[in-house]
């Protein structure tokens, strides 16, 4: 039985999947965040946080290697959430 809220994840994209469930967003990290990684995650989860969603969960359980750039974009996504009192 599906909660009434809940939307089904949207399809894969290379290696990262967004779910929401309510006002909750679950992201499914890549295998690598770094610099060729971070800017297409940043960007897929833009949207949805310009359109108010800003609770979102990172599922980072298949992430084993980070760079600087990834770790930076991390950062960015938490302070802009932050903004918008929002939690990541």
């Amino acid at each position: 039985m599906k909660h009434a809220d809940a939307v089904e994840p949207t399809p894969r994209d290379g290696s990262l999947q967004l779910g929401w469930l309510a006002r909750l967003i679950v992201a499914h990290t890549p295998e690598e965040i770094n610099e060729d990684s971070v800017s297409h995650f940043t960007e897929l989860l833009a949207g949805p946080i310009r359109q108010g969603q800003v609770r979102i969960v990172l599922q980072m359980d298949r992430s084993e290697v980070f760079d600087g750039a990834g770790l930076t974009g991390l950062v960015d996504l938490h302070d802009e959430l932050r903004t918008q009192r929002g939690q990541v």
